[in-house]
């Protein structure tokens, strides 16, 4: 517990150290703000909150040397290519997600539905932008559990919006250390424009492997809007979720979009690897469609989007819908 507590403490100051760090660097560096949440959709259960704050250092031209980005981000470098790549992004994201049953107020919950459950993670990756190809590796460190300090998220954000206060955090998922990977690939399709604005098809592919969540799958986006060119890589980070899709400055485009996916395990529904959690069935083939806009201005950028990703077999339809808000400030 001592470590966990230990981890948050750390993974908090780094964070403050990358933004530091970015003041004095020459290159572009933007900081975003981005909240997940079902009420968006008129629910509260499943996938019910979810609250990322992530930096962003932009390099025109390839990695000069590994010696320019932190120890931690090498491999992520090498796996990108990023030494060779016409541009690439340092990414930094520190995520608090939760995931609750459909009744918050039973005590205790229902052994059969989704458990109560909080994580806390930071990622760390490096986008490399060839042309119209993206490539996206980022490493996943966090636990879940107590150590995530859900709960205490949670109860405040109801007590602040007057919802009902969950009643099961006592029967959350125990604490343990999350450790993952994850890779995507994605092309830009430039198509014919409409009435001269840009219009264009994004798609790739992507895959996670750890013991929070394991699968691979593919996904499709659809966009009409203006600098489409420059922003294309975003999607490539938007399938491991470190960051919504965002417009390029002065862009703006709307998009529409569709994922598939195998899921090889999931710790929501499975629990804690070391304890005697109940373990759930669920569907591991599923889908997910998305929607939003996105527009930037000067030194600020707003998004918003609303998914659905995913079915989950039918006991669990819809428990992963929620609506997505990000600001954005270039520093």
């Amino acid at each position: 517990m001592k470590i966990l507590r230990y981890f948050v403490r750390a993974t908090v100051l780094a964070m403050l150290f990358c933004i530091q760090s970015a003041l004095a660097d020459s290159s572009e560096h933007w900081i975003s703000l981005s909240l997940d949440n079902d009420l968006f959709t008129g629910s509260d259960d499943g996938y019910t909150n979810g609250l990322f704050v992530s930096s962003f250092k932009l390099n025109p031209g390839p990695l000069s040397s590994e010696a320019a980005i932190p120890w931690y981000l090498r491999p992520q470098a090498r796996l990108a290519n990023a030494l060779s790549a016409d541009s690439w992004v340092e990414v930094h994201n520190l995520s608090q997600v939760m995931v609750t049953p459909r009744d918050i107020t039973a005590l205790p919950p229902e052994t059969n539905d989704l458990p109560y459950a909080g994580f806390l993670f930071w990622q760390g990756g490096i986008a490399a932008i060839r042309d119209a190809r993206s490539t996206y590796i980022s490493l996943l460190v966090g636990a879940v559990g107590p150590a995530s300090l859900a709960e205490r998220s949670q109860k405040a954000i109801h007590n602040v919006t007057g919802s009902v206060i969950p009643q099961g955090w006592d029967y959350q998922l125990e604490n343990e250390l999350l450790l993952g990977l994850s890779a995507s690939r994605f092309k830009q399709q430039p198509l014919s424009p409409v009435n001269g604005i840009e219009t264009d098809l994004v798609s790739g592919v992507y895959g996670n492997l750890g013991n929070y969540r394991s699968g691979f799958g593919g996904a499709a986006f659809l966009r009409i809007g203006k600098f489409l060119k420059e922003s294309h890589g975003v999607f490539a980070m938007f399938t491991s979720r470190e960051v919504n899709p965002v417009a390029q400055p002065q862009g703006w485009f709307g998009f529409l979009g569709a994922t598939a996916y195998y899921e090889l395990n999931n710790m929501i529904f499975q629990g804690n690897s070391s304890s005697n959690t109940t373990s759930l069935d669920w569907d591991k083939h599923f889908g997910g469609v998305t929607a939003g806009f996105a527009f930037s201005k000067q030194n600020w950028a707003f998004s918003f989007n609303v998914s659905d990703m995913g079915t989950l077999g039918d006991k669990y339809y819809g428990r992963q819908r929620f609506g997505s808000i990000s600001v954005l400030h270039k520093l």
